[in-house]
């Protein structure tokens, strides 16, 4: 149990990555107070939170609605999670995230940046989001569930006291 629970919170803190997101923070909120910047930082690991929590219970459905094969997710993942390890290799992240200069300006003039572009896409995006679909369809026994779910508040937890640092 404990196995599963550090196995499924090192791959989502791999695709979360909000180490990766920090640069991307400290942009968007750098004429904040420190107080403002602790609040966004609250506010986007908990939009991310509750994001994450709809997808890993609700994802299934949505995909089936749209008749999308668990399969053609997790090909998709797959290959978005490819492209941003590269994109981390070659330097280009931000960009791939489709944080360039223009989307970075516009997200500094709004009063509230943590929904978008922190939350989502930055935090809570296709990633992590396939990822969470394609773990409650391979984990569907109830303790296995409870065990991944428990790992969805710690990564926010753990992402909340990054972006706060």
């Amino acid at each position: 149990m404990i196995t599963v629970y550090f196995t499924v919170f090192a791959a989502l803190f791999s695709v979360v990555n909000p180490l990766g997101t920090m640069p991307v923070f400290i942009g968007v909120t750098e004429n904040n107070t420190p107080a403002e910047r602790k609040l966004t930082a609250l506010r986007a690991s908990i939009y991310m939170f509750i994001i994450l929590t709809v997808s890993y219970f609700a994802g299934k459905f949505i995909i089936q609605f749209f008749g999308i094969s668990i399969e053609s997710l997790r090909i998709a993942g797959g290959l978005i999670i490819t492209t941003s390890g590269f994109a981390l290799l070659t330097g280009n992240f931000s960009k791939h995230k489709g944080m360039d200069k223009t989307i970075q300006d516009e997200a500094r003039a709004k009063e509230d940046s943590s929904l978008t572009p922190l939350a989502i896409p930055m935090l809570a995006g296709p990633g992590s989001i396939s990822l969470l679909i394609s773990l409650n369809e391979n984990y569907s026994d109830l303790l296995y569930t409870l065990i991944v779910f428990l790992t969805i508040p710690s990564i926010a937890l753990v992402t909340y006291l990054i972006l706060r640092s």
